[in-house]
């Protein structure tokens, strides 16, 4: 052996311990399981960077001088998926060929004493050559647990739902509000409840430098109120009706379609204390989720009164349930104290069944209270808007009263809330300003994606690709392509200077209908070729007209 080619354990023990590993410089090679599975895991400055599992029986089919059959292969771990490399008739090559430029020989002889050790020192080369000289890397630094990328190919349908949430808030006069990320805490522990889960044990909360305690925003209703308040928007208009798209962020456990950084539709309506506000904003909320093409949804409401016919039944609630405290979860316990309507919200199957008898809130309805719900249920009933109601329905913030709704789908399991809203009509004065009645919703963007009918197409593609062989056409491309962009046409390019063969696959691959094929040829005749990709029909176009031909294919306005 060389310098820098280094033995961490001697292979020859492998035999007996089922476990051994190579190091090169800050790459290790480790082997584990090697009776039935090998899994091989390759790691660099303390990280992982590579978890493969290599097939017992190949590993069995290698001898000193390696072969491979065509079933050979390897599943290899990168990130957080798994795909096959097939190393069909490699082994051997590399033997004396990549092994070697690897680790810096100018011959490779095998430096292990086993047979399966010889094979996964060959297989350790391939994978790591293969890692380190293509445009995969693995980062040590890798994102927040809780806070998700939305790449492309997923990020087509949150573009489809925001744009569908601007077309039909806007088509009831909504105003679209954008809103700070940091709050003072002081918002949101006034308008949500101290006694909340949300504020007591989910915000993110921090001093600044001047000592002020700040808090990303857990939910935007809060924040809405406060700048309508704040600009004196009240005193403009009476009635507000807004909407906020964006971030909120609770420290919660993250699942499926819940994430500590989660991405809300919020829209409200300010000033309007009359049922219709409540009809209004429920049917606006259906038709959104219809125009989105989302079906098996269901949608639930109850009324939770005001904080006069609210009293009593609070109190009502915790006399009922101190007979079964010893039935109730811890938290529940202590909600029994601070907030017996949180126990509503409480997931334990153990607290839902204690509630099963519990009193009903519509029963302790004021006749206000009664009248209002009477009406919103009226004005549904006339629309043929089908609801359901639902008794136990609190929702989990302390600013609602009266209408409260949900609505659910069958198929994201226990967690199968999209949209909750409600009405909050002490919102205002909690927070220091004038008796101001609202009422709204908040939609779960990543929970909304789920939905999404997997069908319909949310990807777009390129109108047209240019294909242009040398440097002069390259060029006229380059040229040509920002003027199509300019009337309105995705064109897209190789920046490379690739083989004919090369850009017309990478155009296939792109999904682009048409090509516009441009070469010494076509320069001196001073004209394009342009190729549908579909037909494989070609015409020959003069370089003046290929934009107007290109928008006339397309459909392209001027």
């Amino acid at each position: 052996m060389v310098k820098n080619d280094l033995l961490l354990d001697d292979p020859s023990q492998a035999r007996g311990s089922g476990r051994f590993a190579w190091q090169h410089e800050a790459l290790v090679v480790s082997l584990t399981g090697r009776e039935k599975a090998p899994r091989l895991i390759l790691r660099r400055s303390g990280f992982k960077l590579l978890e493969g599992l290599f097939p017992a029986d190949a590993a069995r089919a290698h001898r000193p001088e390696p072969r491979a059959t065509n079933r050979d292969s390897v599943k290899v771990k990168v990130g957080k998926g798994w795909r096959s490399l097939d190393f069909q008739g490699v082994l051997g090559y590399y033997q004396n060929n990549l092994v070697a430029h690897f680790f810096g020989r100018e011959r490779c002889e095998s430096p292990c004493a086993s047979r399966q050790a010889h094979s996964v020192f060959i297989l350790s080369a391939i994978l790591a050559v293969k890692i380190f000289n293509t445009e995969e890397s693995v980062l040590q630094i890798k994102g927040i647990r809780g806070f998700k990328d939305i790449l492309p190919g997923e990020v087509e349908k949150w573009q489809f739902a925001e744009s569908e949430a601007r077309r039909i808030l806007g088509l009831y006069g909504f105003l679209e509000l954008r809103i700070p990320l940091l709050e003072r805490t002081e918002l949101f522990a006034r308008s949500i409840g101290e006694a909340t889960d949300i504020v007591g044990k989910e915000m993110y909360t921090f001093l600044d430098r001047d000592g002020d305690s700040l808090t990303l925003r857990p939910e935007a209703t809060a924040s809405v109120m406060r700048a309508y308040l704040e600009h004196g928007l009240n005193l403009k208009n009476p009635v507000g009706k807004y909407y906020v798209i964006g971030p909120m962020f609770r420290h919660e456990r993250p699942q499926k379609g819940r994430y500590r950084q989660f991405h809300q539709v919020d829209a409200e309506i300010l000033g309007v204390q009359e049922a219709w506000a409540d009809a209004e904003i429920l049917v606006m909320l259906m038709r959104y989720l219809e125009a989105l093409g989302i079906e098996n949804l269901s949608l639930q409401m109850n009324s939770l009164g005001c904080s006069q016919c609210r009293s009593p039944y609070k109190k009502e609630i915790q006399t009922f349930l101190k007979t079964k405290k010893n039935s109730l979860c811890e938290d529940c316990q202590r909600r029994l104290e601070t907030n017996p309507l949180r126990i509503f919200d409480c997931k334990n199957e153990i607290c839902q069944a204690a509630l099963v008898e519990a009193p009903v809130v519509l029963n302790f309805l004021c006749p206000e209270c009664h009248d209002h719900f009477e009406q919103v249920k009226t004005l549904l009933d006339d629309l043929h808007l089908s609801y359901s109601l639902n008794h136990r329905m609190v929702r989990g913030l302390d600013y609602y009263t009266r209408t409260a709704f949900e609505v659910v789908a069958g198929e994201l399991g226990a967690q199968n809330a999209v949209c909750g809203g409600g009405r909050y009509d002490g919102l205002a004065e909690e927070i220091g300003g004038p008796a101001i009645p609202g009422i709204g919703f908040a939609i779960g963007v990543e929970r909304l994606v789920m939905l999404l009918p997997e069908e319909k197409n949310y990807f777009r593609y390129p109108d047209v690709f240019l294909a242009a062989l040398g440097n002069e056409a390259k060029r006229r491309g380059f040229a040509l392509a920002q003027e199509l962009r300019d009337k309105g046409v995705w064109a897209e390019l190789d920046y490379e200077g690739k083989s004919l063969k090369s850009q017309m696959r990478k155009a296939d691959r792109l999904q682009t209908p048409l090509v516009i094929i441009l070469g010494e040829e076509e320069l001196k005749k001073n004209q394009v070729i342009i190729r549908d990709m579909a037909t494989k029909v070609q015409e020959e176009i003069p370089m003046g007209r290929i934009v107007d031909r290109i928008k006339n294919i397309k459909g392209v306005k001027a």
